[in-house]
């Protein structure tokens, strides 16, 4: 523990407090949301505002591809030059982001166009995404994290504000409208702040085509590759369903599915929250060439993620009846057994391969996640082959999914293992 606190320092300390804060506000206020709006909205409504939150949810996977490629163009620029010229290419990025973001609204409000309500929760989930990914990550970069976990304590603790009013009037369009006001209000008052640390968006000015032509061509590549990197991830975690589904139908075998994938995404959120936490760390030390101190920033790392991830194994390892009665009630008898073995296998599998997968990213070794997006795309359609023409029982297909997510994991630490070692400073030969 007194490692971990000279680790982090004074700001370092702060940084992470208020992430760990502001992360442990978003799961509640997930619940809190869930537990209003079905009180609040009829089904047909509600079910329409489930329609509307995925289409801001499948967008995750290139908002996060692109929030990494944004991260690696300026922070070793910042942290070697104090300069931020590349944020110019960043902004572009951006611009033309938000642009095709736009004009996906205005369908959307074309095919909607009797339901102001649900445009204006789909601006706000839109805007969300943006601040969330490539905004605080664009904070990130150039040390101005803490800024923005003090602006999204306040807005994180508006919208409670709003959903406990929302509760009692019911209003979903106005709860739609102040997030979406304040959401945006957020992203102007950020920009400047962004713009006092050197990376104004003033360079936007007059920009034309063949600058976002070049800013493509600049971090096309990185691009591609954190891109490959999201998809291979979304695959891992979401090709299951639609494989489950496919083979064995909607009934048990997805119910079962679902309960150990619910269970795996909490350590991966819990895995994010921790890494994030001490990237700042982890990016100034790799950049800075300190071997030494990078290897204590990951070992924080894994160590802080291992943690919640073994109060769950440990759980699944003494009492995986009960907790899965807990979780599932009257449906806990769905669960086949051994399933709870297979459980431990794959958050185990999930931890390594996200910790390979972040420090790879973040680093810039985006050719190595590259490969390794290649590897778990074949071994899933390898996998959904298997299940349509193998006639394999779903007992065996979740080990066998375990095995390809274990795969994945193994090879990925190994890549990232090889990084590391080629940091390492070769010591010199002293001569006589």
């Amino acid at each position: 523990m007194r490692r971990l606190r000279d680790l982090l320092g004074r700001s370092g300390n702060r940084f992470a407090l208020f992430h760990l804060l502001n992360s442990s506000l978003s799961f509640a206020l997930s619940f809190g949301q869930l537990f209003v709006f079905v009180r609040v909205l009829d089904a047909h409504s509600y079910g329409t505002v489930v329609l509307v939150t995925s289409l801001s949810l499948y967008l995750v996977p290139l908002d996060n591809a692109l929030s990494k490629a944004a991260f690696v163009q300026l922070r070793e620029e910042f942290l070697k030059h104090k300069a931020t010229h590349g944020s110019a290419v960043v902004y572009r990025l951006y611009a033309a982001y938000a642009g095709l973001l736009a004009l996906g609204v205005i369908g959307f409000a074309l095919l909607f166009a009797t339901r102001l309500d649900l445009v204006l929760f789909l601006m706000f989930c839109l805007v969300a995404n943006f601040w969330h990914f490539e905004v605080q990550t664009l904070g990130w970069a150039i040390d101005q994290g803490m800024a923005f976990e003090k602006a999204e304590l306040f807005r994180r603790s508006c919208n409670f504000a709003l959903l406990a009013l929302l509760f009692v009037t019911g209003w979903f369009a106005a709860y739609a409208a102040i997030m979406l006001g304040l959401s945006l209000g957020c992203l102007v008052w950020y920009g400047r702040v962004l713009g006092r640390a050197g990376a104004s968006v003033a360079v936007l000015r007059g920009w034309r085509w063949d600058d976002l032509r070049a800013a493509l061509r600049d971090s096309g590549r990185n691009l591609s590759g954190a891109a490959a990197g999201s998809g291979a991830d979304v695959m891992l975690m979401n090709a299951p369903y639609a494989i489950v589904t496919a083979c064995y139908g909607a009934g048990p075998p997805l119910i079962v599915l679902d309960t150990c994938q619910k269970l795996l995404r909490a350590i991966v959120m819990a895995l994010r929250i921790c890494s994030e936490a001490l990237l700042p760390k982890q990016s100034a030390a790799l950049h800075a060439g300190d071997y030494r101190r990078l290897t204590r920033v990951l070992g924080a790392i894994a160590g802080m993620s291992s943690l919640p991830a073994l109060v769950v194994c440990g759980t699944l390892a003494l009492m995986s009846d009960r907790l899965f009665g807990a979780l599932l009630g009257p449906l806990a008898s769905l669960m086949p057994p051994g399933t709870g073995g297979v459980l431990v296998v794959l958050i185990a599998a999930g931890l390594a391969q996200n910790l390979a997968s972040s420090f790879l990213s973040y680093s810039g070794f985006f050719g190595d996640v590259l490969k390794a997006a290649k590897i778990a795309a074949a071994l899933m359609l390898g996998l959904a082959a298997l299940t349509a023409f193998g006639g394999i029982e779903f007992p065996t297909f979740l080990r066998l999914y375990a095995g390809v997510f274990g795969a994945v994991g193994v090879i990925t630490c190994a890549w990232a293992w090889l990084r590391l070692r080629r940091l390492r400073p070769v010591p010199l030969e002293v001569t006589p």
